[in-house]
């Protein structure tokens, strides 16, 4: 048995990438038992445990790694996506400003603030969110979609059909453009 918890988080590592969550689970429980604060392993077993749905243990490692290191925007950002699974939107929300204001960068951050925005009917603070994504990585598709899901809900139909025909253009295959493309017409 390795007496290193890089060994045993190097194992979690594997494991994962094979899919085999409650082994890598193990693993990863033995790097903290030979060290509580190795951060890698902390944030793998947040992301690891969301994997098996297990959002509210996924919170717990992410706060034990946000209390070594309180400005990480992954483990902010992780903490968010658990608490968005819980519906706790207002949580969550804070979670993602909190990463936004380490890493105003974070793409995946402002995806999610618009994903959570919406879910507190926040139309128009969503869309900012994801034009922010988009200025960030212009070709993310789920963003143009969800601003475009978004518009259509203000009401902006002309907006929404614009957007997602240059989406549908650039992405000939992204079949959930098309279907929202259709809904715009309506």
């Amino acid at each position: 048995k390795p007496d290193c918890s890089d060994a045993y988080y190097q194992k979690g590592v594997c494991l994962v990438q094979l899919k085999k969550y409650d082994e890598a689970i193990g693993e990863l429980d033995h790097a903290h038992e030979i060290d509580p604060v190795y951060t890698p392993a902390l944030y793998l077993h947040g992301t690891t445990l969301h994997k098996l749905e297990r959002y509210s243990d996924a919170i717990e490692f992410f706060d034990r790694l946000l209390d070594i290191s309180p400005q990480n925007a992954d483990a902010l950002y992780g903490k968010g996506i658990a608490l968005l699974h819980l519906l706790r939107y207002q949580a969550a929300l804070d979670a993602f400003d909190s990463a936004l204001e380490q890493n105003p960068a974070h793409t995946d951050s402002w995806l999610q603030k618009g994903v959570t925005l919406t879910n507190l009917d926040l139309h128009e603070e969503a869309i900012s969110a994801f034009d922010h994504a988009l200025a960030l990585k212009p070709n993310l598709t789920e963003a143009t979609v969800r601003k475009s899901i978004e518009l259509i809900r203000l009401g902006q139909h002309d907006e929404a059909v614009a957007i997602l025909s240059q989406s549908v253009d650039e992405h000939p295959r992204d079949v959930w453009a098309w279907c929202y493309l259709g809904i715009g017409f309506l």
